[in-house]
């Protein structure tokens, strides 16, 4: 729906039959249609976020060193631009995680203080899990930071600025597996984790 049908006019045809027998206009059906739309994709969106967060910190707990100290910094406030906090000798990384259960499309949703986050902090990555249906993670890349930077809006003015920004992330863009940690994942480490494991087109 939020991809293939984006006017009234892109309605399918049963849906403008049904709209026409309860007498609303085609663009009354999809001023309704994109309301339900709405609501049923911010609820999916933080269920399965969620548990695209929880997927990766089990993931780096077991396949990281011991010594590593993993942070899911996201479940007790949503304020520092990122999820995961790692930790290890000589390496820090705040990890942003996006997750879908899509194959192929990656629809990646950033909010400003995310990217600002990205702007300011060298150690920040955005890293996107692919979930199977029954959400277990079935494959791990890192979105560069430099295409976020150059696809992302500019303002305009100083009256006006973007809080929320959606970004359609091609598929030859992800880099397998998390970058700032390749040197740290443990030999025994999922191979999900370590980058083998390609996105599915």
């Amino acid at each position: 729906m939020d991809v293939l049908v984006t006017t009234p006019e892109e309605l399918p045809g049963d849906a403008l039959s049904a709209a026409r027998a309860v007498g609303l206009s085609a663009e009354e059906a999809f001023a309704c249609v994109r309301a339900a739309w709405g609501k049923i994709d911010t609820a999916q969106r933080e269920r399965i976020g969620g548990a695209g967060e929880r997927a990766l910190v089990h993931l780096l707990c077991e396949g990281l060193p011991e010594a590593a100290e993993v942070l899911h910094v996201a479940a007790e406030a949503d304020c520092f631009g990122y999820d995961i906090a790692v930790r290890a000798v000589g390496l820090c990384a705040h990890i942003e995680v996006k997750s879908t259960t899509r194959r192929g499309r990656l629809p990646v949703y950033l909010s400003r203080n995310e990217y600002e986050t990205m702007r300011n902090d060298a150690s920040w990555q955005l890293v996107a899990v692919r979930l199977t249906e029954g959400l277990k993670a079935a494959a791990v890349a890192t979105v560069p930071a430099v295409w976020i930077a150059t696809q992302a809006p500019a303002d305009r003015g100083a009256a006006a600025r973007w809080e929320s920004c959606r970004f359609d992330v091609p598929r030859d863009v992800l880099v397998p597996g998390i970058s700032g940690l390749r040197e740290i994942v443990d030999e025994a480490a999922s191979a999900i984790l370590g980058g083998a494991v390609d996105w599915p087109g």
